[in-house]
């Protein structure tokens, strides 16, 4: 992958934000690596080097700044290589951290063997796979140390090392100094609270712009009482492992460009897999700037970017959960859908609610629950109930595990296959349970709508307005139903 230097300097001259991550600035004279927004002196341009990875920059010898926290960068997915498949292994690694850097496994995944995905890397990225494993995992752990109260003990297992004796290895070698010395560096690091006892609290850094307005007024009109809230500008949620459940909490704060994850002591040893799941559900590593500047070439779209900046194609924290309440919206208000999914959840969930601190929590419905559940008694037609179990016994076989490699219209086909589901609903799954980009509701009201599109042509004729924003169709999607008034959002 190849930058250009120029561009690079002169975004760390501005110390634009919208640059965060997707580069890092090495200076020959320190032997130390940067992000673009690093408060420190700007460097000579003769004495920088540009590294479109952190895992780069310290193969090349340069270790990371104590001031600007590399770690704490946006995540970023290279999409400007040429090989689709490096792409889709940086998401994996950056999403899905891979607790024992299984290469076999994620070549896998993607169709591929673990000898061609490290030529891959190497020619596009000029890293391994292991490398880039290897370097979230030092990432982690440095932002578990400057961030919270964990002994080095949970740090080291929480971060993924497999043993005490790496830790300490992997960190000296990449810091130069042990773990006890960053944590007494912990005064330059953020300022924020300090962990109690009882929780962590741990940045989830995104790029601006950033409109937390969309992503709360969007989540908070699909609430599933018991399961979710979102009140007081926080997100909460029940979270349950098969070891531990607990009550995860996040929060824009207003003071940077963050949001504040806070998260019980059970759940401390999942914590990369909660950040993982966070990341995704408010879509924190999106590159909005770049998204941005296509959507504006669109004449529709130009002027409702323009004036509300930074929506996000907001995820969903499971799969199976965001499907289930898809196929309950089919063809319904949303209000409806959420008194249906309410009353699902309630009858069966009701007798496993747990209070925690004074509030009342449960956990979603597993695929079994709604097979046996006598979903037509709860006010579901027929055909509504039919699909429901349809989808959950295929989802219980497993015939709805996609491979990395599969692309959207083979998820689309999966998804379609499936009595019961459409273009709509296998769209709405794809773009916000599956994070495709390009993924849409086809045929959507609220689109034709904002488009101005009637008649029997409106779906063709979307479809083909559309054709210009690839591939970034799903975040058309969230700037067209921002454009409509509260009462009109689908």
């Amino acid at each position: 992958m190849i930058l250009d230097t120029h561009i690079c300097y002169d975004a760390l001259k501005s110390r634009d934000a919208r640059f965060d991550g997707k580069f890092y600035i090495a200076v020959r004279t320190t032997g130390v690596y940067c992000r673009p927004i690093c408060p420190a002196p700007t460097a000579h341009y003769k004495n920088c080097r540009f590294f479109a990875t952190a895992a780069r920059a310290e193969t090349a010898g340069y270790r990371p700044c104590l001031r600007c926290f590399p770690e704490q960068a946006p995540g970023y997915v290279p999409r400007e290589v040429a090989s689709e498949i490096v792409v889709k292994a940086v998401d994996m690694i950056q999403h899905d951290p891979l607790e024992n850097g299984n290469m076999e496994q994620l070549a896998g995944d993607l169709g591929i063997s673990s000898r061609h995905l490290r030529r891959l890397f190497e020619e596009h990225l000029g890293i391994s796979p292991m490398q880039l494993v290897k370097t979230r995992r030092v990432q982690m752990a440095k932002k578990l140390i400057t961030e919270t109260s964990l002994s080095m003990a949970q740090i080291a297992f929480v971060a993924g090392f497999p043993t005490i004796a790496q830790f300490n290895a992997e960190m000296k070698k990449t810091y130069h100094e042990p773990p006890s010395a960053l944590r007494r560096r912990y005064k330059f690091g953020p300022k924020h609270s300090a962990s109690d006892k009882n929780r962590l609290h741990v940045r989830l850094a995104y790029r601006p712009p950033y409109d937390w307005a969309q992503a709360e007024n969007y989540l908070a009109g699909r609430m599933v009482a018991g399961v979710e809230r979102f009140d007081r500008g926080c997100y909460r949620r029940m979270v349950t492992f098969k070891d531990a459940s607990g009550v995860i909490e996040v929060c824009h704060e207003g003071r940077g460009n963050w949001l504040t994850l806070h998260v019980p002591m059970p759940l401390w040893p999942h914590l990369q897999h909660i950040i993982a799941k966070c990341r995704a559900l408010f879509d924190l590593d999106a590159d909005t700037d770049r998204i941005e500047r296509r959507l504006s070439a669109d004449a529709r779209l130009k002027g409702i970017v323009a004036a509300k900046p930074g929506a996000r194609l907001l995820g969903a924290w499971d799969f199976y959960e965001l499907a289930i309440r898809a196929i309950i919206g089919q063809q319904v208000t949303i209000a409806g859908a959420t008194t249906l999914t309410n009353r699902l959840v309630e009858h069966i969930s009701g007798e496993m609610a747990t209070v925690i601190d004074g509030e009342r929590w449960l956990p979603f419905p597993t695929p079994d629950a709604v097979i046996a559940a006598p979903l037509e008694k709860l006010g579901f037609i027929t055909s509504r109930a039919a699909t429901l179990r349809a989808f959950s016994e295929s989802y219980r076989r497993g015939d709805l595990t996609f491979a990395r490699a599969a692309t959207l219209d083979e998820k689309l086909k999966k998804l379609t296959s499936i009595k019961g589901i459409g273009p709509w609903t296998a769209g709405y799954i794809a773009m916000r349970g599956m994070a495709e980009p390009d993924a849409y509701p086809y045929g959507d009201l609220g689109l034709h709508k904002a488009c101005g599109l009637s008649g029997k042509t409106a779906r063709k004729d979307l479809h083909t307005a559309l054709e210009s924003v690839r591939p970034w169709r799903g975040y058309a999607t969230m700037h067209l139903w921002r454009s409509l008034t509260a009462g009109e959002k689908p």
